[in-house]
């Protein structure tokens, strides 16, 4: 009985890998389409952009406008507690500055790469190459306190 279920199992493989294949040009742009998608355009809040590519933010690298990191976790209770503030932010200040949420469980090298020990951590980044760090809900919240940061960076 178990020679004959892993034959099937094997054969029902076979059929789905085979059918999947039919179509390889059409299937790698789709896929190549989606990855370049959600790489830059998942969207967390109004406003907000989630980081789903570990390449496209670094200390070294200044950006064209105001950009603001919110490192976070699914998993952090603080985190959940700013992310209202910086969904907020993101809304009201629209067009003016980028609102990036990066996950550092999705994306560990941004992470690394920006010196994060601990969480909510928001990083302004400005265009003269300049990063300032603002780190827990002490130095976040409340609303207001963000937005003078905001501001700030924006001057």
């Amino acid at each position: 009985m178990n020679k004959l279920f892993l034959a099937a199992v094997a054969l029902a493989a076979a059929l789905t890998v085979g059918s999947c294949g039919s179509n390889d040009k059409a299937t790698t742009e789709q896929t190549d389409s989606i990855a370049t998608e959600q790489a830059t355009a998942d969207t967390a809040g109004a406003g907000v952009t989630t980081l789903a590519d570990d390449a496209l933010y670094r200390p070294d690298k200044a950006p064209a406008k105001l950009t603001l990191l919110d490192f976070n976790a699914t998993w952090c209770g603080p985190c959940k507690q700013f992310g209202p503030t910086f969904e907020a932010a993101a809304a009201k200040y629209a067009g003016k500055a980028d609102f990036v949420s990066v996950d550092v469980d999705v994306c560990p090298q941004t992470a690394e790469a920006f010196g994060i020990s601990s969480i909510p951590c928001v990083k302004v980044l400005r265009p003269d190459g300049t990063v300032e760090t603002y780190q827990g809900t002490d130095e976040l919240l409340p609303e207001s306190k963000f937005f003078a940061i905001v501001d700030a960076g924006l001057k």
